[in-house]
């Protein structure tokens, strides 16, 4: 009997470690960030940037909302770039497609504020994105989350005033990508 007992607590020792790892339910509440990199808005060029988000996660449909902020240079005029500074809401449908993978797909609505800069030169003008696109969720531990996406949008930025005029940005359909971490608070 000592040896039995002694076997079954040997290996609930070794096995303690891979139930740490094992499938755990999704937080209700996380933070997320990510660096972003993604084609700019009419003549600008690619660029990164950098976003946070809290999500709400009730079931396999999830909620965030968040902050982005990217860069870009102008390609045809030297020394003038653009800033896109927004708010979004992000809706996401997941699926486990093994023990700690999940895939899902996400909508985007953004409201950002365009920043052209050249020289001392600064204007502002306002602008939206509607975007959709498809992720990877890998959990790493039980609380934090590697998470990467791809996404293709659409952006309605318009003109912004330039020092020789108004700088048209327009209507654009955008890629991009991220690659972030998130963690698990509630």
């Amino acid at each position: 009997m000592h040896r039995l007992i002694s076997s079954l607590a040997l290996a609930a020792a070794l096995h303690a470690p891979a139930s740490l790892l094992a499938a755990q339910p999704a937080q209700a509440l996380s933070i997320q960030g990510s660096v972003v990199y993604g084609q700019g808005p009419g003549s600008a060029s690619a660029g990164p940037g950098w976003e946070a988000q809290l999500r709400v996660r009730p079931s396999s449909f999830s909620i965030g909302a968040g902050a982005e902020h990217t860069f870009h240079d102008i390609e045809a005029v030297s020394g003038r770039d653009v800033q896109l500074l927004g708010g979004f809401l992000e809706p996401r449908w997941g699926v486990e497609i093994a023990r700690r993978t999940e895939i899902y797909l996400a909508g985007r609505l953004t409201l950002s504020q365009i920043k052209l800069r050249e020289g001392t030169f600064r204007s502002s003008t306002t602008g939206y994105t509607l975007a959709g696109g498809a992720g990877l969720r890998v959990r790493l531990w039980r609380r934090l989350r590697l998470d990467g996406a791809g996404f293709v949008g659409y952006s309605d930025i318009g003109s912004v005033e330039a020092p020789n005029g108004p700088f048209d940005l327009g209507a654009t359909t955008r890629l991009g990508g991220r690659l972030g971490f998130s963690v698990g608070v509630g």
